[in-house]
């Protein structure tokens, strides 16, 4: 080819691939306001870009910072600096973040038509509040944890409430501060309605909101108010031998559990006092927290959400894969052998690959199975197999 026909490119022509991965995010954000969409795929819809952000949090995010602060100035793929990208990149994520809260404010809305109404859209009624008392009293609170502000390490991902106390007499008089772990074993939502077509979902954590001063019958609550924050994932796996995999798992995982902050968010009702409080503990600075006009980590309360209202008319008719046979029967290596089979997940079933690894884990002249897995579930039929 000759010089004259080398097509130049703009340098704009490329785009940096953590703001295009954004922007993806971005069009899954709109399939939660797609119309033709049935109402609980939005909400699913929605749900994926929280978890998708969050990941963007722990793994994309640290890179960006950890580039504008060593070489601010150095070009990325696109033509922007290094610093331009973060920036751009940080008001993207909270431009999503607050159409998140718009979309999940809309979505209650239209809830309330099917039956399912969001509190505080409804009151607590005297029955509500019996009902609400034995769930906090029979199946949340054996499994709360209250931690002192100054010496509690939070996890990532994990729901708190922050609480302020005051001890109004005695020689331990004065402001205390609390931290109340959200239980993640337990639901995200609870239905206080009895009725089988009229749906009441609370949240857990404002159940133990409202039940936060049975934590403290010594002092009295002043405030309370949730956050939740999200560590650097993104820590490389070094290791040197097959032997040395094992060690150099478990040294990642634990530099995982104490990864510099790289979000931190909170409730619109936290005090600026309790704000800078937690700032100050964590070490965070004010640009990685966001405030939610909201419940916090929508990914796990929509999911929930979809999960528990079962009303067929707001979701997708379910899809049943096609099954393949020939690669079920007793010896799958020799189909194999036969010819070449290509499976189109989730169109074609996933059955013939967990049979096939089933079948390799039983072959005595199978000495080794090497898997790259991306994640699993705990119950996965692949880590079982």
């Amino acid at each position: 080819m000759g010089a004259s026909q080398v097509k130049k490119y703009k340098s704009n022509a490329m785009q940096d691939r953590d703001l295009s991965w954004l922007q993806f995010n971005a069009r899954c954000q709109e399939e939660a306001v797609n119309p033709d969409n049935p109402l609980l795929e939005r909400a699913k819809f929605s749900a994926i870009v929280s978890s998708n952000l969050d990941e963007f949090c722990q793994v994309r995010l640290p890179s960006l910072m950890e580039k504008a602060e060593e070489d601010s100035d150095g070009k990325a793929l696109g033509g922007l600096s290094n610093k331009k990208v973060l920036k751009l990149a940080l008001a993207e994520m909270n431009r999503q973040m607050e159409n998140q809260y718009n979309i999940f404010a809309s979505l209650k809305n239209e809830l309330t038509q099917d039956g399912v109404n969001f509190f505080p859209g409804f009151s607590l009624t005297e029955k509500f509040a019996l009902r609400e008392k034995e769930l906090f009293t029979k199946e949340i609170l054996p499994y709360l944890k209250v931690e002192n502000l100054s010496s509690f390490t939070p996890r990532q991902k994990q729901l708190y409430l922050f609480v302020k106390t005051t001890r109004p007499r005695g020689k331990d008089k004065g402001k205390a501060y609390y931290v109340v772990a959200i239980p993640t074993s337990l639901p995200r939502l609870y239905d206080l309605s009895a009725a089988r077509n009229k749906k009441k979902p609370i949240c857990l954590e404002d159940i133990v909101r409202h039940h936060v001063r049975s934590l403290f019958p010594k002092e009295q609550v002043e405030a309370a108010a949730c956050f939740r924050l999200l560590r650097c994932q993104n820590y490389p796996l070094v290791e040197t031998t097959e032997d040395s995999i094992v060690p150099a798992v478990r040294i990642m995982l634990s530099k995982r559990l104490e990864g510099s902050v790289t979000r931190l968010e909170i409730e619109d009702s936290m005090s600026l006092e309790m704000c800078r409080l937690l700032s100050e503990k964590l070490h965070v600075p004010r640009d990685v927290f966001f405030t939610a006009p909201g419940p916090l980590d929508l990914n796990k309360l929509l999911m929930g959400l979809y999960g528990s209202v079962k009303l067929p008319a707001l979701k997708f008719v379910p899809a049943k894969p096609a099954a393949v046979l020939e690669l079920m029967g007793d010896n799958p290596f020799g189909a194999i052998d036969k010819k070449d089979y290509l499976l189109f997940h989730p169109y074609h079933s996933f059955d013939p690959v967990v049979h096939l690894l089933e079948k390799a884990a039983e072959d005595p002249t199978v000495t080794s199975i090497k898997i790259t897995l991306y994640r699993v579930s705990g119950t996965s039929p692949i880590v079982a197999a």
